[in-house]
């Protein structure tokens, strides 16, 4: 569904995407969750081979240069969604794709990333504020993520929407 929004927002709709039917369990689950999971492990790419190889001990979270590579794995993971989500392929995970189109966006782009952290940042605190109370904070931080999960969403569709051209990805004949 997120992939949905993010379609719907760069097309310029103006209400939200129908809620999901389940008509097809390999296109309308199973394709979806492996793109996401794909876009998360090629996103971390860098981070986890310095990690897991080059890195040694408990010192590796703590080394600069893996701060380094975690922060441009999330710098890349925002892009490589709505790459994915548009392309609707893993062709939207190649980093030819992905780099140009953060370096073509770059001000709004690095704008939506603070953004998508500060939603982050909200949703971590809510869950800290609410987690004692067994029911109704697990039912408040749902709702909450929910909502700035789709409101994250509507941003890197935003993003496409407004750099259309700069981005080049699927030309108009």
């Amino acid at each position: 569904y997120t992939s949905k929004v993010i379609r719907a927002v760069a097309k310029r709709y103006d209400d939200p995407p129908d809620l999901p039917m389940l008509t097809d369990i390999w296109d309308d689950i199973i394709s979806p969750w492996l793109l996401t999971i794909a876009t998360l492990i090629v996103s971390f790419v860098p981070y986890l081979v310095y990690v897991f190889i080059f890195a040694s001990g408990q010192e590796r979270f703590l080394d600069t240069t893996a701060r380094i590579l975690f922060y441009v794995s999330l710098l890349y993971l925002p892009m490589s969604l709505l790459s994915v989500s548009l392309f609707r392929s893993a062709a939207g995970l190649n980093p030819l794709v992905v780099i140009p189109a953060i370096i073509r966006t770059a001000p709004a782009y690095l704008t939506a990333c603070v953004a998508l952290a500060g939603a982050f940042v909200l949703r971590s605190l809510l869950w800290r504020m609410t987690a004692e109370m067994l029911y109704v904070g697990l039912l408040a931080h749902w709702a909450v993520s929910l909502y700035f999960l789709m409101a994250e969403m509507y941003v890197l569709g935003l993003i496409y929407r407004t750099h259309e051209e700069k981005l080049g990805w699927f030309p108009t004949r």
